[in-house]
Formats: C-alpha cells, sequence, structure tokens
C-alpha cells in the first residue's frame, strides 16, 4: 500500500517473485502490478469518464558474484496513458557486502 500525503492518492502493488541458482550466479524475475486506489476523470467526446492508474511491470534480473543486471518494463493500462509504448529501466548494481548470514547467532534459540 502506499499513500502520498500531499495530495492524498493511494495506491496499491501486488508483485510475484522467483529465484533460480545458476552455475553462474543467481537469476531472478518477477511480475509487479500497480493499481491506483483514486481514480481521475476525463471527457470522450460529451462524456465524462473515470479511469484508474494500472501498471505492468515485468523484471528479469542476473546476480553474478557481487553483481546485479536487471531490466524492467513497465506498461500502463487504460485508455487514458502517458504515452503509448511502455518504459525501460536498466539497473546495475554493486553488492559491497559487510552483512553476514541471516540470523547468524551463537545463542539460543528461544520460542
Amino acid at each position: 500500500f502506499q499513500w502520498s500525503e500531499r495530495m492524498g492518492e493511494q495506491a496499491v502493488d501486488i508483485n510475484f517473485k522467483a529465484y533460480r541458482k545458476m552455475d553462474f550466479g543467481e537469476l531472478w524475475g518477477g511480475l509487479s502490478y500497480r493499481r491506483s486506489l483514486d481514480g481521475a476523470e476525463y471527457r470522450s467526446g460529451m462524456e465524462t469518464k473515470g479511469q484508474k492508474l494500472n501498471y505492468i511491470t515485468p523484471v528479469l534480473g542476473i546476480n553474478y558474484k557481487n553483481f546485479l543486471f536487471a531490466y524492467t518494463y513497465s506498461y500502463q493500462s487504460g485508455n487514458v496513458r502517458f504515452d503509448n509504448g511502455g518504459y525501460h529501466q536498466i539497473t546495475l548494481g554493486y553488492d559491497f557486502g559487510g552483512r553476514g548470514e541471516p540470523y547468524q547467532c551463537n545463542c539460543p534459540g528461544i520460542n
């Protein structure tokens, strides 16, 4: 859930992501769907219609040693769009490390 205090806009994201270990590192992909809870009105001829912002975004990435490469394509659906196509994004990353294994502890497990 996302809420913008200044604009009072609300949106919900639903995401799915899967990982696959490979010989060279890790391959991962996912799908994201964003839906605005606030609509906007627009005119089509003499008729006033409403629409809510929708984005569908597949993502594909590779982790190789400490490097990350990911590609994302976001497509806005609906009758009123910012553009006829979608939006491409490339992410390049580097993990500087400094983190141990999760829950690395020499203490007893207490439930």
